[in-house]
């Protein structure tokens, strides 16, 4: 029932296709998706329902004890926005997918509602979210699609990856990231057991930053272990786009010095002075207690030059004798 110019769906229209296993709906003019819509047919597997511009789903649209792939994409709808569906409910009611296309919607908000929409999907192996306007991913909830194989983040906006994003995905053998704004990949960006199961790895296409951050990532590219998975367009769209002096070259051909790579601490400096302070204190403590008379003998003589020096006579033997006789009378 592709490119027609149907504006509404209702659960009568299917009452009579028991035996219906696919259903395409593409490029029509729908606006709502009401409640058990599809509900209506036992044996629906897939329900292909792009291109379409809708702008609300009720609650239960999608409920269906047997569909396995649903494909939404390109609809541009709003799930950032939570008055045009219900968090909760709109993929709960759909225990058997297993694919799930949201190709071309928005989800881009900073609340979305990622916990309440996709911890029903535990059975999804297949999520796309190509170009769905993403700047940043939500931590904690791939892990929750425990059963995911594939995972589809191509064209979007997305900076950085943070830590816990991809954690206790140990099934996970495709993760596209093509044609997003990755500066960075850190050894605590992909866990171990998430990189030992993948199969293939798209990173084609990012703005990577070729500074010693990134020497980890680039010397992982480098590295010929059969284990490591496919790079897709490896290593002639790994491109770097900043510093200024390393724009446009490949990430793989990024070789900095030792010494650019391992520049001085400055807590070393600061480790340094603060044992020399240390070290010179304890120095005079020793010197002051076992020099003590000394010392007190060089402030005296140091006294008697200053006098001298000032005009005061030197007292002599005689005269000192005279001074105390006449001090006695």
């Amino acid at each position: 029932m592709n490119e027609n110019f149907l504006f509404e769906l209702n659960p009568y229209m299917f009452e009579c296709l028991p035996s219906l296993k696919t259903l395409q709906l593409n490029n029509n003019k729908f606006n709502v998706l009401l409640n058990n819509t599809f509900n209506v047919i036992p044996q629906l597997k897939e329900l292909h329902i792009q291109s379409n511009g809708i702008k609300t789903i009720e609650p239960t649209a999608f409920r269906s004890m047997s569909l396995q792939i649903l494909n939404f994409g390109q609809n541009g709808f709003h799930f950032d926005d939570d008055g045009r569906y219900n968090q909760v409910n709109i993929f709960k009611h759909i225990p058997k997918l297993t694919h799930l296309d949201l190709t071309g919607n928005f989800l881009r908000g900073e609340y979305m509602p990622w916990k309440q929409m996709f911890s029903p999907l535990q059975n999804l192996i297949y999520l796309n979210l190509h170009a769905t306007h993403l700047k940043e991913l939500p931590t904690y909830v791939f892990c929750l699609m425990k059963s995911l194989q594939q995972l589809i983040l191509q064209g979007n906006s997305l900076r950085e990856l943070k830590e816990g994003t991809f954690d206790n995905m140990s099934d996970l053998q495709y993760l596209n990231l093509e044609g997003n704004y990755i500066q960075l990949i850190s050894p605590s960006t992909f866990p171990k057991e998430m990189l030992s199961s993948l199969k293939k790895l798209d990173l084609s296409n990012n703005h990577f930053s070729c500074t010693c951050d990134i020497m980890w990532f680039r010397d992982w590219l480098r590295n010929k272990n059969k284990t490591r998975p496919i790079m897709p367009n490896y290593p002639g769209r790994s491109i770097c786009i900043s510093p200024e002096n390393m724009r446009g070259k490949h990430l793989i051909k990024y070789n900095p010095t030792k010494e650019i790579c391992t520049p001085w601490n400055q807590l070393y400096t600061m480790a340094i002075i603060l044992s020399s302070f240390a070290f010179m204190t304890i120095s005079l403590s020793i010197i002051v207690s076992r020099c003590n008379a000394n010392i007190r003998n060089y402030f005296y003589l140091f006294r008697i030059h200053r006098l001298k020096s000032q005009g005061y006579i030197r007292l002599t033997v005689a005269r000192i004798t005279n001074i105390m006789h006449c001090c006695l009378l």
